[in-house]
């Protein structure tokens, strides 16, 4: 694709050729399109590639100095504009000169309409000259010149103050180090900066009319101008208030109103800040000119703006477009030329078929004798010439130009239809801006300036003066004003030979939006752009004539898969003709022939033949080119069958060798073939680890069948035997955590799974089984235990030790579960026990000896009972306990934990619903609560509870219980509740036994089903207000996994939102299924005939 650095280097490969032509790179485009960063890297890579003939790449050398250029001109030629942050105000030309073996002798920079109102006044949202604001951000490194803020300037404050993206403080340090490497002093740095803080101070300046004459209200301002500037002060505010006019050698002084004062202010501002910039340049090209002769060929780039038109247009647009006619000129003639040339080399005859659009008569009207401009400058000389008086007469000199639009007013504007599209043009103000001679008093003041530059500046104005008085005198006296217009077309002139000299090569910079943001394009814009840089019309003349080329062999060779094979024999075989022109004609006749075949006309007179290439219009290429993707769409569809075919074979032979690993692990595992434990993965391979290591071997030969053609024999089976062994690994797992567990109903789970998996006898088991009968006796000893503690009654204690006794826990404590805490709680009930019966005894001995005191003093007391009867009182709540008979008859605890008798009917009657639902969590629960509050076995529920609970972990009988409880439901009409629960119930336990989708497939839709239908007849109105809590869970637990509904696609079928690649899989499983982006569906979630299914996913 086109390139900066590939236009340099073939810029650079014209200049090393033969002759060493000229280079020329013209790049062009609208504010903020890109023309600077586009002029300096084509500068940096052209002037590291060809080097210099001075100090090497060094910090010398001429291209690091011609790099150090673009501080200076930026700062003081760029702005920040509603389009660009960092526009350039003017043109340049900057031409290095190349000699001695493309070596870099020189540079020049040519300037071209600075705008210099910019000085005084701006947009909204723009802001003045960088250089302004970047001395102002390093104000505390530029001591004695006292700059302030922005807003303290008349030029700047209602100007946006930072420009996005800009650094003004980092700017001026690279300004200072340009300056630097350029080898500009410091003194004279310094002198720069204080002309242009001057600048800011003279827009201070405020005047008042006073007797006709303006006055200044403040001093201060131009006072300090004029020590920056180095003048005298009081010549200065001369120089804004009195009007100099020197006729020969009479010197006229009149006075200026307030308005003209202020005119006088900013014109003398816009003077100085124009030399200075015009200085500038001139002591660039001193400083990059060195020692070069002159002579050699040279490189020049062309930085301009683009084609302008907007809402009001002025000179400044004149002059802008009249340069973008010239160079449109002078593309079209290089187009033209390029063409001609092409077309003269291979001998093509274009029979006048070809033509362009000519802008010369537009430039002819605008710059030559008699023109717009031309007229301009000669109303110059006309006493009391207006604006309007200029217009009158062009309008009546040129009305009836076909380029030229006559205004509805005369006077005020006019309209030029450019190649790009019509402008009118404001003529407002168009013979001020057009003079070009400095006021009187400007010379002798800025002459006489301390300051250098300032100086030197004057020097330029009065030579300029000399020259223009020189050149008028020289024309027999008749005075002939010198203008901004015919310098500038004098320049244009001399710009547009230099570019006839040279090999040109075009940059376009387009501009994508106008909002100055990244990654946004907008086609009207981009439109407009290309219509005025003259780009489509370089592609109506390429498409007038033959618009394809190409070499004979790169064209037969492109296009040889559209003739018949036998004719391509005749050219490409090895009996073909030697000769590559005979061999083209062959072709093209053969060319022509298959297009008929595929339905299109085409003529022979649109395709020529050249000498070494083939000449080609558009209206034949665009059947070539379809012929050719038909051609190619067709043999595309044969390698892709062979490709297949090839693919789908080899695909089977790993399909057969994966099939025959399969078996072999089978044959290596021979698990679950017959009943018992001696066929079961643990009999054979011993540990969880092992068991889960043939676990990862199936699954992955499982897994790479996933991507085959052809499916696993019996995968369904293999599925089971993986299910099994891994469910034998997870209860191996879990056996040494129940060994540790203080539930008895986990260890009995555990045992009865371990059972139902057929475990062979293993010490794990006997663990278990010890510590399930430990537990069931010890855990309800230990609340015995621990409530007659609380009681204090010694026959309770001594009731609980019997029972320990009994267990032999007295002789053996080491039988105690540690994590129980069973022999200290013993000992402890031990020690309070007999801590109890030795207190009574002390008890009774005080009683015998209280029962003798009153015997002994009874007959006293007989007499004093008269007059005082004393009562001995009595310990009532010793004596309630030594005359408390205890026996479980007459207490309400009928368990040794003290349940009562309300509390175990109550859990007797919560077994009795759970098994009665077969809620294998619920009677888990209440069993374990059972065992613990020591509920006798033999109880009738107890024994139905614990049968229930063992065969709800054989998947045999959960299944048998899920089929008769779904014959139970299919016998009624909606499904009462209490079946649906236990249908809800056993298929969740056949689920976690390991039970296969299959197997309650059935029983789920029933659920489904029965679950609308009692929808359809209770949730009715408000849900909440009639509605169990109990129906809600119900239908929520039969719909709240979508991906189980019975006419919904497995998940290993669904292909998922991802395209399929040709020979690959696309992404399935049950994550993405319910993953919804239309673009991209491929296939229905529900199961569809195949017709149904296209329309579905089309919808």
């Amino acid at each position: 694709p086109p390139h900066l650095f590939a236009i340099g280097q073939d810029a650079i490969l014209g200049l090393k050729q033969a002759g060493g032509k000229n280079q020329a790179v013209l790049i062009s485009g609208e504010s903020g399109a890109g023309k600077t960063e586009s002029t300096k890297l084509v500068l940096s890579y052209v002037a590291e590639a060809v080097g210099s003939s001075g100090s090497g790449s060094g910090s010398g050398s001429v291209q690091d100095r011609i790099m150090q250029t673009n501080p200076v001109l930026e700062a003081f030629g760029n702005a920040m504009t509603v389009r660009n942050n960092n526009s350039s105000r003017f043109g340049k030309w900057l031409q290095m000169t190349i000699a001695d073996g493309c070596r870099v002798q020189g540079c020049s920079v040519t300037d071209y309409l600075l705008e210099l109102t910019r000085v005084c006044r701006q947009g909204e949202k723009e802001r003045n000259y960088h250089v302004f604001f970047q001395l102002i951000a390093a104000r505390s490194e530029l001591e004695g010149l006292n700059i302030g803020e922005p807003q303290d300037y008349r030029y700047l404050k209602d100007a946006q103050f930072k420009a996005p993206g800009i650094d003004d403080k980092r700017c001026f340090e690279e300004l200072r180090e340009a300056f630097t490497g350029l080898g500009v002093s410091d003194k004279d740095q310094t002198d720069i900066y204080k002309i242009v803080a001057g600048i800011l101070c003279l827009g201070n300046c405020d005047f008042a009319d006073q007797d006709d004459a303006a006055k200044l209200l403040d001093n201060s301002p131009s006072a300090q101008a004029a020590e920056l500037l180095g003048i005298n002060a009081a010549d200065l505010d001369k120089s804004m208030i009195v009007r100099t006019i020197t006729v020969g050698r009479d010197v006229t002084e009149t006075g200026r109103t307030a308005v003209q004062a202020v005119a006088a202010r900013d014109g003398l501002s816009r003077l100085l800040y124009g030399k200075l910039f015009k200085l500038l340049v001139a002591k660039i090209n001193t400083l990059l000119s060195g020692n070069a002769s002159g002579a050699g060929s040279f490189f020049g780039v062309l930085d301009i703006a683009g084609f302008e038109s907007f809402e009001q247009n002025s000179l400044e647009q004149l002059w802008i477009n009249l340069s973008n006619e010239h160079l449109q000129n002078h593309f079209n003639n290089h187009v033209f030329k390029m063409e001609l040339e092409d077309y003269n080399a291979e001998g093509i005859s274009l029979e006048g078929c070809m033509d362009f659009q000519d802008n010369s008569d537009i430039i002819a009207l605008l710059d030559s004798k008699g023109s717009v401009l031309a007229m301009l400058d000669e109303e110059l000389s006309v006493p009391k010439a207006t604006d309007a008086t200029y217009g009158a007469k062009v309008v009546k000199a040129h009305e009836k130009h076909p380029r030229f639009v006559k205004p509805k007013f005369a006077g005020t504007s006019f309209g030029i239809r450019h190649f790009a599209g019509e402008v009118t043009y404001s003529l407002e103000g168009w013979m001020e801006k057009n003079v070009d001679k400095p006021p009187d008093e400007a010379t002798k003041l800025f002459q006489s300036s301390s300051n250098k530059i300032v100086q030197e500046i004057g020097e330029a104005i009065a030579v300029e003066v000399a020259e223009a008085a020189a050149a008028s005198g020289g024309r027999g006296g008749g005075k002939k004003t010198k203008t901004v217009s015919l310098s500038f077309r004098q320049s244009l002139s001399s710009l547009v030979q230099k570019l006839n000299q040279a090999e040109p090569h075009f940059i376009r910079c387009v501009k994508p939006n106008a909002e100055k943001v990244p990654e946004k394009f907008t086609s009207k814009l981009v439109m407009d752009q290309l219509n005025c840089s003259g780009v489509f019309e370089a592609v109506r003349i390429r498409q007038s004539g033959f618009s394809t080329r190409m070499p004979f062999s790169e064209f037969i060779g492109r296009y040889r898969i559209i003739i018949p094979r036998p004719i391509q024999k005749q050219v490409f075989g090895s009996s073909a003709v030697k000769d590559e022109a005979e061999r083209a004609k062959i072709f093209v006749n053969a060319a022509v022939a298959a297009l008929a075949t595929f339905g299109d006309a085409v003529s022979e007179s649109d395709i020529r033949m050249g000498k070494s290439k083939m000449f080609v219009r558009s209206r034949f290429m665009h059947p070539l080119d379809r012929a050719r993707d038909l051609s190619t769409s067709a043999f595309a569809l044969v390698i892709q069958t062979v490709w297949r075919g090839h693919r789908v074979r080899k695909l089977v032979k790993e399909c057969y060798v994966l099939f025959d690993q399969i078996k072999a692990w089978r044959a290596e595992n021979p698990f679950y073939q017959k009943p018992g434990s001696d066929h079961t993965a643990l009999a054979k391979l011993k540990t969880a680890d092992a068991i889960g290591e043939q676990i990862v071997k199936l699954e992955e030969l499982l897994g790479r069948s996933n991507s085959l053609p052809l499916a696993v024999p019996n995968r369904r089976e293999l599925e089971k035997v993986k299910s099994k062994m891994r469910l034998e690994s997870e209860t191996m797992q879990s056996l040494k955590a129940a060994t540790t567990s203080l539930d008895p109903m986990e260890v009995d789970k555990m045992l009865l799974t371990a059972k139902e998996l057929e475990f062979p006898s293993i010490p794990e088991l006997e663990l278990l089984h010890t510590r399930f009968t430990n537990l069931k006796t010890q855990i309800p000893l230990v609340k015995a235990i621990e409530k007659a503690i609380e009681s204090e009654e010694v026959e309770e204690m001594q009731e609980v030790m019997g029972l320990v006794r009994e267990h032999g826990l007295h002789q053996h404590p080491e039988n105690w579960i540690e994590d129980l805490n069973g022999e200290a709680l013993v000992a402890k009930l031990y020690a309070s026990m007999e801590s109890i019966k030795e207190q009574r005894k002390q008890e009774e001995v005080k009683q015998k000896m209280h029962e003798k005191l009153v015997s002994n003093y009874q007959q006293d007391i007989d007499q004093k009972k008269a007059h005082l009867e004393v009562i001995e009182p009595k310990d009532d709540e010793h004596e309630g306990k030594r005359n408390r008979s205890y026996t479980r008859a007459d207490n309400p605890r009928v368990t040794i934990t003290g349940l009562t008798k309300e509390g175990q009917q109550k859990i007797l009657f919560d077994l009795q619903c759970a098994f009665e639902q077969f809620d294998v969590d619920a009677l888990e629960k209440t069993l374990s609560s059972a065992l613990c509050e020591a509920i006798a076995e033999d109880n009738e529920t107890m024994m139905k509870a614990e049968e229930v609970f063992a065969d709800l972990q054989n998947k045999e009988f959960v299944l048998k219980a899920l089929e008769d409880v779904r014959e139970e439901i299919e016998s009624g009409s909606t499904g009462e509740l209490p079946p649906l629960k236990r249908l809800q119930n056993l298929m969740r336990q056949a689920q976690k036994l390991g039970a296969d989708e299959a197997e309650v497939q059935d029983a789920r839709a029933l659920m489904q089903s029965c679950v609308r239908k009692r929808a359809r007849q209770t949730m009715k109105g408000h849900v909440f207000d009639h509605v169990s809590i109990e129906e809600l869970e119900i239908a929520d637990a039969a719909f709240a996994d979508l991906s189980l509904f019975p006419r919904l696609k497995q998940a290993s079928e669904w292909k998922g939102h991802q395209a399929r690649r040709w020979f690959g899989q696309g992404r399935t499983g049950a994550e993405f299924m319910l993953k919804h982006a239309k673009h991209g569906l491929k296939s229905a979630l529900t199961k569809l005939p195949p017709a149904q299914e296209a329309v579905a996913c089309a919808a």
